[in-house]
């Protein structure tokens, strides 16, 4: 083959490929490309605020607005012996088959005491047997008893004859000297009792 037919030849082969290296691609020949979608989300956040309650009930946001609470004074405390401290009340009631006297009452110590006499009215033998044994005051607090003592013997459950008197006193706990006035009370009876209630000085 002859010099000037194979340059031909190699011309005519690079046309077809720079023909095929320009040509515009068809529409097949092009990969579908989708815009990517711009998304809006609207995000709500709850905010917790913390609240704080004051001893006199008002709302603050900080526990330094609080006003200062106010506390309770100290209940005074009775001292000195019963001799000294007793008061004659000498107060008679009736309940039942009994009479029923609050003789003395008053500060022993810290403990307050009730003495007491009771009767049998009767004609026959009766247990006394009280209950709700207590000392109210001005708030209307409520003391139990929290001793007994009787004599000649040492429990008031025990039978009282026809026309015995028995003495005896009941102590109660944590009763505070107020110097004001104050309610021994209790009841006698079971279905429908009959209350007692006598004014006693808490001083």
């Amino acid at each position: 083959m002859s010099t000037n037919k194979y340059l031909t030849i190699v011309t005519i082969i690079l046309m077809f490929l720079i023909v095929g290296c320009t040509t515009e691609p068809t529409s097949s020949d092009l990969t579908s490309v989708t815009e990517p979608e711009v998304i809006t989300e609207t995000i709500t956040e709850t905010v917790e605020v913390m609240k704080y309650q004051c001893s006199d009930g008002t709302v603050v946001d900080d526990l330094a607005d609080c006003p200062p609470a106010v506390t309770e004074p100290d209940l005074p405390e009775a001292t000195g012996s019963y001799d000294t401290n007793k008061h004659l009340i000498n107060e008679l009631q009736y309940g039942g088959e009994f009479s029923f006297t609050v003789t003395y009452a008053g500060f022993d110590g810290t403990d307050y005491r009730v003495d007491f006499e009771v009767k049998n009215l009767g004609s026959e033998s009766e247990y006394f047997q009280p209950g709700a044994i207590a000392i109210l005051d001005e708030g209307m607090n409520q003391y139990d008893v929290v001793s007994s003592f009787s004599y000649p013997v040492s429990t008031m459950s025990n039978t009282i004859l026809p026309g015995v008197t028995k003495e005896g006193y009941w102590e109660f706990d944590d009763v505070p000297a107020t110097g004001g006035e104050g309610i021994f009370t209790f009841e006698l009876g079971w279905s429908n009792p009959d209350i007692f209630r006598f004014d006693v000085p808490l001083s």
